[in-house]
């Protein structure tokens, strides 16, 4: 889910602007200083956007937002200072997947998700009917397989670890500190990093926690399968996108041609495992997408 930026937000929302400088313990005088002096500021948008022909508004509109944040961030920062310059560095979970299978020792949840990156280049010329050109195709291709057994019954998180810093901040005014804060921002990951996703077994309270008032997805009628036989169930889901651009040239008797080609196609599929013997009905977790059972 994208989280904007809350200078972003303010710069949209004015009202947004009053509530984030008052989270942030400016006094109430301070942020209708900074509140009427942004307002001036922007007064003169609305009028620009209106007066602008059709088709320029949008390109107007990303101008004079990026313009707003930037003269909102010079306010703000001309009232804040970093109390502690060294930032504290921790590693947070960021859940992805609750990934469960039934409490049966041959009962297994198996999900698998490959991407796949192709770029294309052709060109070709042609001169007196006579012609020459090459293609090139690189793919990049990227899969990952998780599994749940049902041996034990436990679920299982797979997340992503991501690096966040916190800046302890102080909000100033008059040179005067007015209160503290915190700063928590994402590490830009280095080229040496590796942010794979990973399992973990997950506790019976984060379990609890996830699942919320889940949602019944469908049963599995194997009730009268006595026999113990596994049945196993495949589901798979496939998007692909692709984006070309072309360009030709033709003078005399001089034709040439390129094209370039970039495609991304995702694949997913779930394998379910149930052993006979009773039926089986799937949750939806309310709070984080995956898979449990009742």
């Amino acid at each position: 889910m994208e989280r904007k930026e809350w200078l972003e937000l303010a710069a949209t929302d004015w009202s947004q602007l009053k509530l984030s400088l008052s989270e942030i313990g400016a006094s109430p005088e301070l942020v209708e200083d900074l509140y009427g002096r942004f307002v001036h500021e922007v007064s003169d948008f609305e009028p620009k956007v209106a007066a602008a022909p059709s088709p320029l508004r949008g390109s107007l509109m990303e101008d004079l937002l990026r313009r707003a944040m930037g003269y909102l961030q010079s306010l703000v920062l001309d009232n804040v200072l970093y109390l502690e310059m060294k930032p504290v560095i921790e590693e947070v979970e960021v859940p992805l997947l609750l990934l469960a299978a039934p409490a049966h020792e041959k009962a297994a949840v198996r999900f698998e998700q490959a991407d796949t990156l192709t770029g294309t280049h052709e060109w070709s010329t042609t001169l007196f009917g006579s012609g020459l050109g090459a293609r090139q195709s690189i793919t990049v291709g990227r899969s990952e397989a998780f599994s749940a057994l049902g041996d034990g019954g436990a679920a299982k998180i797979i997340y992503v670890p991501v690096r966040i810093e916190t800046y302890s901040m102080g909000l100033y005014q008059d040179a005067q500190l007015v209160s503290k804060f915190f700063k928590r921002q994402a590490v830009r990951p280095r080229r040496s990093d590796h942010f794979l996703a990973a399992p973990r077994v997950a506790t019976a309270s984060e379990v609890e926690a996830f699942m919320g008032r889940a949602t019944e997805v469908r049963t599995y009628p194997l009730g009268g399968d006595t026999s113990g036989d596994v049945s196993t169930y495949t589901h798979t889901f496939e998007a692909a996108v692709e984006y070309s651009l072309s360009l030709g040239l033709k003078a005399f008797d001089v034709e040439s041609t390129m094209k370039a080609t970039v495609a991304f196609k995702r694949e997913r599929k779930l394998t379910l495992e149930l052993p006979g013997g009773r039926d089986y009905t799937l949750l939806r977790p309310e709070r984080l997408p995956g898979i449990a059972w009742r």
